[in-house]
């Protein structure tokens, strides 16, 4: 009987670890520990020349948005970015390449892939989710171009441009992790 009682519940547990997406794996000290198996998206930017000159400098950057978590994503993926006061930021839906400023080559972007949904603070915040059937592959990423222009940030100072994976409300869509959806870039206005 007991032996019946603990096949029960160990088919339970684990029915019940698959119904709630869940994986177990081990941590450098070799405890185990729980984490989400669906895709896992975190963000970069690639800035390398962040310093503006004087009003009207205008530079490129790519949004890099990566899975991590070896799961492809499904749908409805969906990002922000935000730049500071006095800058101005440029989303060009046709453009397929772009240099970031301060990089030796040009890097093939996505940006085809994704439609501005929301802008907010003046044009200073782009709302972008992916077109209807893009998907990032696992262990994939999507590249998307931008431009920055210093419009009237004052002269000697620092701020800071992020962007922002927006929480994915099941946690299972295109992200199932809350923890590195912010990616922060500091720049100068000389």
């Amino acid at each position: 009987m007991i032996r019946y009682l603990f096949l029960f519940f160990a088919i339970l547990i684990g029915i019940t670890s698959q119904a709630q997406n869940i994986v177990f794996e081990y941590d450098s000290a070799g405890n185990r520990v729980k984490r989400l198996s669906g895709p896992d998206l975190t963000p970069t930017i690639n800035l390398p020349s962040a310093n503006f000159a004087s009003n009207g400098t205008t530079k490129n950057f790519t949004v890099g948005l990566y899975e991590v978590n070896s799961a492809a994503t499904s749908a409805n993926i969906q990002f922000s970015i935000i730049i500071p006061t006095g800058y101005t930021l440029g989303f060009d839906q046709t453009q397929t390449t772009i240099t970031p400023s301060g990089a030796a080559a040009s890097v093939l972007v996505k940006n085809a892939e994704w439609t501005v949904i929301g802008t907010a603070l003046g044009g200073r915040k782009l709302t972008l989710q992916a077109n209807t059937g893009i998907i990032i592959p696992a262990l994939g990423n999507s590249i998307i171009g931008f431009t920055i222009q210093r419009s009237s940030a004052q002269p000697g100072s620092t701020a800071i441009m992020t962007v922002t994976i927006i929480n994915d409300p099941t946690h299972q869509v295109y992200d199932t992790v809350d923890a590195n959806n912010i990616y922060s870039r500091v720049i100068n206005a000389l």
